[in-house]
């Protein structure tokens, strides 16, 4: 009878079959082959390998030509497995897959080759882990009937497994048995890896068995911040609920972390849980910063809302970042509620500079309309002027800026547009009354700096000077 695949979440597939029995003999087909002793023979001549023949790729290519079925038994036995009843699983896939589990190279051959399928296999090597990572209850129970002394060192990753998967009724089993609610596997601990995954049953589960809300990891930090970065809304509840600290720094503040991605409903929740809101990180800045910076307009008027330092400096300010970006309604907004529109910083001089040097025109006349000043230590002109931006020169010179203005950079507004071939921007300077014979310290004047030949007769600089 044909089986009817359709893609899952899972590199491989679900495998829903017309009938439970034709699933219970794949299932069976699949775990008796991994038990013949040809295999296990196989793995023998691997392990116990003097000259080094085979690398561990060359060898599962090698053992699956010579066994055809071999792949699909290793990836998809689980998947046969799942589709049968409770009773089948435990009285009689449950002794097929023991004597899979009972031979350590068995095991040890199915789980390289669904690791070659699925990389999160990895982390799983043992019976325990694999069946707590498909969610196999009955076959949970089952391995630690047999000898639960054997799988103690076993039972804090298969949490994990389970954890990883949202397998509730496998996890329960586990910490009844003894597994460490607060154990680290891998690089997290198993709440963070719950709630990374957005499983809220096992994080409630993970809690009310005594899990440390606020334990952090190296890398992933707390249950929360990862929760926040996946953006699982009703984990951040859960753990909010339970007492997460909203104010851990694990190199990165939640509340910036929530912001830069645009989690509104999130940012509010931390917010109304105590969040500093201009706490400052070094990856993000401060979260109103870093939405501003992400062009989301709906947490920066939050933000705003609740009282965010509209002024506080990241190396450059809010409005700097968002007038850098172009985003004109997040620049009104800023604006608006009070932004020092003259602020300066290294980096990006003023959020006139910067939006000029990045051929933000609107932003430009926002902010020009707003009062900011054209004239800094490299004058905005200048700098439009050597980028060619003819439209904001324009606009800046409608708005008063200094035409003549000497910058130690750039020299003149004619002398830079000059150097740099811009044959627009002299012009219309020139139209604008630029002074041509104007001398700077670096630059002399505008008719040393141009490429002589380089621009048609009627805007050569030369041919303006007054004749004597």
């Amino acid at each position: 009878m044909p089986i009817e695949n359709s893609p899952s979440n899972d590199s491989h597939f679900d495998f829903r079959t017309p009938s439970a029995e034709s699933n219970l003999e794949l299932a069976l087909s699949c775990l008796t082959y991994l038990t013949f002793s040809e295999l296990e023979e196989g793995m023998s001549e691997f392990q116990e390998d003097p000259l080094g023949l085979y690398s561990g790729r060359d060898f599962l290519k090698h053992i699956q030509q010579r066994n055809q079925f071999l792949a699909y038994a290793a990836i998809h036995w689980s998947d046969h497995v799942r589709q049968t009843e409770y009773e089948i699983q435990k009285h009689i896939l449950w002794p097929a897959f023991w004597r899979v589990a009972a031979s350590k190279r068995k095991i040890d051959l199915a789980q390289k080759i669904l690791v070659s399928s699925d990389r999160e296999y990895q982390n799983w090597s043992g019976p325990l882990e694999i069946v707590a990572y498909h969610g196999f209850v009955v076959f949970a129970k089952e391995l630690l009937n047999q000898g639960a002394d054997s799988y103690k060192g076993h039972l804090n990753s298969a949490l994990r497994a389970a954890a990883s998967k949202g397998y509730e009724a496998v996890a329960r089993l586990l910490l009844d048995h003894g597994a460490d609610v607060n154990a680290v596997s891998g690089s997290r601990s198993v709440l963070a890896e719950a709630a990374s995954k957005g499983h809220e049953a096992i994080v409630h589960l993970l809690l009310d068995h005594g899990a440390d809300v606020n334990f952090r990891c190296p890398f992933y930090g707390t249950a929360l911040s990862t929760a926040v970065f996946h953006h699982h809304e009703a984990v951040v509840h859960l753990l909010l609920d339970y007492g997460a600290d909203v104010n851990f720094a694990n190199g990165n503040s939640i509340l910036p972390e929530a912001a830069s991605k645009g989690h509104e409903a999130i940012v509010r929740r931390l917010l109304d849980h105590g969040a500093d809101i201009n706490f400052r990180c070094p990856f993000y800045g401060t979260a109103l910063g870093t939405a501003a910076f992400h062009r989301h307009e709906a947490v920066v008027r939050l933000l705003l809302d609740y009282g965010a330092d509209v002024n506080f400096t990241n190396e450059n300010s809010v409005l700097q970042e968002a007038a850098s970006k172009g985003h004109e309604a997040i620049v009104r907004l800023l604006l608006d509620h009070g932004a020092d529109v003259n602020s300066r910083s290294p980096i990006y001089g003023t959020a006139l500079s910067v939006a000029a040097f990045r051929r933000h025109e609107v932003v430009v006349r926002l902010l020009l309309d707003y009062g900011a000043d054209t004239a800094n230590e490299n004058s905005v002109l200048q700098e439009a002027a050597s980028k060619g931006h003819e439209a904001i020169v324009r606009l800046l010179l409608d708005y008063g800026a200094d035409i003549n203005s000497w910058s130690p950079v750039y020299g003149t507004a004619l002398d830079t547009a000059a150097f740099h071939r811009h044959e627009a921007i002299v012009r219309l300077l020139l139209e604008y009354g630029a002074d041509v014979n104007l001398q700077s310290p670096f630059y002399s004047t505008a008719l040393s700096t141009a490429p002589r030949g380089s621009y048609p007769s009627s805007v050569r600089p030369w041919d303006r000077r007054p004749q004597r």
